[in-house]
Formats: structure tokens, sequence, C-alpha cells
């Protein structure tokens, strides 16, 4: 393993280099038989800052004869390291592997060098394509580092030498003039929200939540909860006094886009078994429990049994947590929370489910990061509609959403949410529909986006009404 770091006198000036070796093994079997080899690429951080370079991804594209001997894997628990090993049986064949470098801390990060060494064995053939110095990864940017390993199609006979090594360095340091974020002191954002505007308890407003202790939702029809971010018009969906946080929905649907799709490459032979796609929003490296340790398998059984989690994020996400987030402005992108908690979990489609129960379920499961989308009960706890509760009421009883339910979400527009729904096999995702009630949808399909996102605790309401005319502003 490679590593190298640089310490800097301020905080502001810090300069990190993250080495990451990979290094690959190919054996040969008597007469044509079989390549084996391993990818591993390495690297720690010792850092106090959000830096936080990782693997989030590693695929395999396959030709001729090549297959895998065993499914492409990797590890960030133990020094990010990801491994593959191949069969190559003639001249000709090979094996291209696709290893996904994602950014998921808040500091930017440029590529420095690339060093690539091998052993010069003449039968294998190796070739690096992709990730090129003087890349930069943004914050919440992935990048693709491509190996790909060839039979040679000079070799006419068993090779003499029947292994081979290559070792690729990647050195990142932090982007010239890349932001470092200050530490953000402890705000009051979400109190100070509450305190200022006050609560309700009939009509718009806002309504301290009949569910869940220190939460105050924005309930009804057209409640004063507009606010300008990105320059854009967002609403407040609600305030947390505990964390002191406040979470927001963009006003205006982003273009159609696709939950998940089957080229995004989750069908995993496991929970994600299907060819449109699968709804599990995050992966097992962004997932955890109701009580925040992290998971494995799903926090509730479907069917009976509990699967192992996807090892990719759902297309959706990667989209909004990469390309969209780096659209954002820098002033916008400072006043996230970068790991903010968004429920996640499977929600079933029971008859006479209660909102109660609804969020017990998709708590169960939930993902950390930056841009995520609505849960389903969320949905229903922005509703006056007090008579109606559970998400099933909301799907069956068209006096729970008819005339847009009093719910200020509700934009006569397909919606995605983020909760996969357990009674129609992995690819189906609770949806809001153009009428209003809630809903199940293939993922592949196309629909609309409002992403939402949760302020920093030092992020506070400046000014404006929270109206329409005249949104909140932000400030720190």
């Amino acid at each position: 393993m490679i590593s190298k770091w640089r310490k800097m006198s301020s905080k502001r000036q810090r300069s990190i280099v993250l080495g990451s070796l990979i290094g690959i093994m190919i054996l040969m079997a008597i007469g044509y038989a079989a390549f084996s080899s391993q990818l591993q690429i390495n690297g720690t951080s010792n850092i106090s800052s959000n830096w936080d370079i990782r693997i989030t991804n590693i695929t395999s594209s396959l030709s001729g004869g090549a297959s895998n001997a065993t499914e492409p894997t990797y590890d960030n628990e133990n020094g990010l390291t990801a491994s593959f090993s191949t069969n190559l049986t003639s001249p000709g064949d090979y094996a291209e592997y696709t290893v996904e470098v994602s950014n998921l801390g808040d500091i930017d990060a440029t590529l420095t060098n690339i060093e690539i060494s091998d052993s010069n064995n003449p039968a294998i053939v190796f070739e690096t394509s992709g990730i090129e110095e003087g890349d930069n990864l943004l914050q919440g940017a992935k990048d693709e580092l491509i190996v790909k390993v060839s039979y040679s199609d000079s070799v006419t006979s068993d090779p003499e030498n029947k292994t081979s090594n290559i070792t690729v360095t990647l050195i990142y340091e932090q982007a010239t003039g890349g932001s470092v974020p200050e530490e953000p002191e402890e705000g009051t954002a979400g109190s100070d929200l509450v305190d200022q505007t006050g609560t309700v308890t009939s009509g718009d407003g806002l309504y301290a939540d009949s569910y869940e202790e220190n939460v105050y939702t924005y309930r009804g029809s057209n409640p004063n909860n507009y606010v300008t971010f990105n320059g854009e018009q967002w609403r407040i969906i609600s305030a947390n006094t505990s964390d002191n946080t406040i979470k927001i929905m963009r006003n205006a649907v982003l273009s159609d886009r696709a939950f998940d799709t089957s080229s995004n490459g989750r069908n995993d032979g496991n929970y994600c078994n299907h060819s449109s796609g699968c709804n599990i929003w995050g992966s097992s490296s962004t997932l955890y429990n109701a009580s925040l340790s992290p998971i494995t398998t799903l926090a509730i059984e479907v069917g009976g049994t509990a699967y192992a989690l996807p090892t990719s994020e759902a297309e959706l996400n990667t989209y909004l947590n990469g390309e969209y987030y780096n659209s954002l402005n820098a002033t916008a992108r400072s006043m996230i929370k970068s790991d903010a908690v968004y429920k996640a979990g499977v929600l079933k489609n029971q008859s006479g489910q209660t909102t109660s129960t609804d969020i017990s379920q998709v708590s169960a499961a939930k993902w950390k990061g930056k841009v995520a989308l609505i849960d389903a009960t969320e949905y229903v706890r922005a509703s006056t509609n007090s008579s109606c509760t559970g998400a099933e009421a909301y799907r069956s009883n068209s006096s729970c959403y008819s005339g847009g339910g009093n719910n200020w979400m509700f934009n006569s527009d397909y919606l995605w949410t983020m909760s996969p729904i357990s009674d129609r096999y992995s690819h189906h995702v609770w949806r809001v529909y153009i009428s209003g009630f809630l809903s199940n949808l293939y993922v592949a399909n196309a629909h609309g986006v409002r992403p939402v996102l949760t302020l920093a605790s030092n992020v506070q309401i400046t000014g404006g009404a929270g109206t329409s005319s005249s949104p909140y502003t932000l400030g720190v």
C-alpha cells in the first residue's frame, strides 16, 4: 500500500495525498487454461476534516472466452481494496474492470499523478484508461479507472512465464483553490424557525409532528414555507429541534428520470434480481439500521428472507449526489449537511396500516448523504386530511387525495419517493401519481424528481415572509 500525507499549519492550507495501489496477479494454467488476476487498491486517511475518497463500485466487461472466476468485490473498511479473479482461456480474450472512485467528502481533489509498472510478461497485455492526470474529483463527484487485461494474440503455445503483476498508483491532492469547509458552529436553525413562525393546530402552517418527537412539519394546501436556495424557489418540509436542521424540497420538478435501470449494474442475484433495476436507494456502504449501525441485509425482510444489500447506489441517487449536486452554486453546497440521515426502509402495502406503522418501517433502514427524495410518509404527513393516515389509504381511498388532498407537495405531476414497496418485488417504488394518490411503479420508468436536502444547523432564516412572492432567505 502506498500512502502519502502532507501536513500544513492551517486547516485551509491542508494538502492531502491519497495513494492507491493496484496489484494484479495473473496465473496461467497449462495449455491455454486460465489466468487468475487480483486487483487491489489501497489507501488510508488519518485527518480530521472530511477527506473521503473511496471505491464505490467495480464492474466487469468480458470478451471471448474470458470469465469471472469470482465476482468483483471491494472493501472500504480495511484500506480501500477491490478484488477480482479472471479466467482467460485463449489468445484475444480480455476482461475490462471499471473501478469507480468517489469523492464523498467535502474537499475537492485533483489527480496529480498516475504511476504504472508491470513485470513485462509478453503473454499478458495490460491497459489502463479513464482517469487522467490533472482530472478534478469534486465534492460528490465520481470518476473511473478502467483496467483491461488481455491474453496476447501473439501467444501460440503455453507460456513459460505464468505470472504477471501490474501496479497502478493514483495520487490525489486537494484541488488548487478547492475548499476545505470550516467546521460549522453548532446552530439553532430548526429551533429558531419554530420560534419565529409559531405552530398551528388547524389550517395551513407548521405543525408539531404527531409521530416524531422534536419534528415540526409544514402541512396544508399552501403554507408559507417558501425559501430561496441556489437562486431558486424551494419549500421547507420540516424542522428538527433536536439537531436544529431544516429539510427542504425543490419547488420545481427536474426533468423526468428513471429511479434505477438494469444498465446501472445492480442485478446482483440477491435482492436486486430484476432486469428492470432495483428499488433500494442506497447500498451496503451507505445504509444503516434505525440506531445508525451499518447493515448488510435489508432491514425489513421481504417474503420471509433477508437479502444482501446492493453494493452500489440507485441510479437516481448517483445523479443527484454527483452531477446535480455539482451543478449547485458554491454557497448552496456549503449550506448542505453532507451526512444527513434519511429514511430508506421498505414500506409494506398493507390495508389499514397507519402512518405510525409506516414510519417505523421506513425508519428501519436509513441512508446518509447529501441529496435525497421524500419518503412516502412525508407525502402523507404534508396533508391536513387527518381522517386518512397511512400510505395505503392514499393509495386506495380517493377522499384522501381528491383535489390535491390539502397537500402542498402535490403539483399535478408524477413524483418519485425514495421508499421501496415490499409486495411489488425488488423493482417497484412508491410514487405520487399525477392525480395525487400514492401508488407503485417500475423503477426503470421516468418520473418527476424534486430533490430533497437538509440544511446544516448553522444556516438561519435571515429574511422574507415564507410566501411565494416573499420567500424566506438563508444566511449563516
